[in-house]
């Protein structure tokens, strides 16, 4: 399956017209297959996740303190 539709088998005839004739097939090489643990962690992700992650015990604290001094 191709994610741009305009690439995609149009009917299930054409389809069927490759499976019978692999050897008519052209198999192209995608960029996008060799990069893929690339562009899965980016590292602005990584950094976004270990800020989240550093703000929790503050925000926690935070929130504890707010408790205490309201109660």
């Amino acid at each position: 399956m191709e994610r741009e539709p305009r690439n995609r088998y149009q009917r299930a005839s054409e389809f069927a017209h490759d499976l019978d004739h692999q050897d008519e097939v052209g198999v192209a090489d995608r960029a996008a297959l060799h990069n893929w643990k690339v562009k899965r962690n980016p590292w602005t992700r990584k950094i976004a996740f270990y800020v989240a992650m550093a703000l929790i015990p503050v925000v926690v604290f935070t929130l504890l303190l707010w408790v205490a001094k309201h109660s």
